[in-house]
């Protein structure tokens, strides 16, 4: 391959100069080109390469509202997926407090929200963040589940619901 380079380099270069391209080959069995004659070497034929031009384009490019929603459709999401708390996960002693993470793949595009609903309930969730964190959970059984809306309303992906346990210790419990 590194002896190819400088032929290429050579061939592509042949038309910028009138004189010809000379190939010899050395005592060491090397092979060489250049354009200045030697003696032993012999002048290589090279074919002048077809080119083509384009035509210079008088229109301007414009674009049409139909090519925008294209666009606006062009955006397709991977995977979401809610990373915690996990499937059939059980969460003790927190206060009532649990945080839920989703995981979006590519990553949430201008103008798209990620809607969080738990028990079937939509959780206020920060804008362009990937948790949030519920708060006053009560002791049962809970479900979450999350998907991602356009600007339009129309939803784009949904993640594959979980439920969780959560279990507070109380003082009323005797073991």
């Amino acid at each position: 391959m590194r002896k190819l380079i400088p032929l290429l380099c050579l061939l592509f270069m042949a038309p910028s100069f009138a004189e010809g391209i000379y190939k010899w080959v050395d005592e060491t069995g090397q092979v060489h080109y250049s354009d200045v004659p030697r003696d032993g070497a012999e002048e290589v034929n090279i074919d002048l390469v077809q080119t083509f031009s384009l035509p210079a384009s008088t229109a301007s490019p414009v674009k049409a509202a139909s090519d925008e929603a294209d666009e606006e459709d062009a955006v397709i999401y991977d995977s979401l997926v809610i990373t915690s708390p996990t499937m059939e996960e059980t969460i003790w002693n927190t206060g009532g407090v649990v945080t839920v993470g989703v995981y979006l793949q590519p990553g949430l595009q201008v103008g798209h929200q990620i809607r969080l609903y738990v028990d079937g309930t939509l959780v206020p969730m920060p804008e362009r963040s990937s948790s949030a964190v519920l708060t006053d959970v009560t002791r049962g059984e809970h479900s979450v589940s999350a998907e991602v809306q356009d600007p339009s309303g129309r939803i784009l992906i949904t993640a594959e619901p979980i439920k969780f346990f959560y279990q507070q210790t109380s003082v009323n419990r005797r073991p």
